[in-house]
């Protein structure tokens, strides 16, 4: 799965957290992809 930052109305994040993992992430770019399994879920806290 790709997030395009400016899909959302968004500057690329200055902060990021992957809140199932529970680690900080560094995004970079106008997009962030995610390797997404059958029923799993990624959900990212982002500033």
């Amino acid at each position: 799965m790709t997030v395009r930052w400016s899909d959302l109305g968004m500057k690329t994040p200055s902060r990021a957290r992957d809140l199932w993992a529970h680690k900080d992430e560094n995004f970079q770019g106008p997009a962030q992809t995610a390797s997404v399994p059958a029923h799993g879920v990624v959900l990212w806290r982002v500033r």
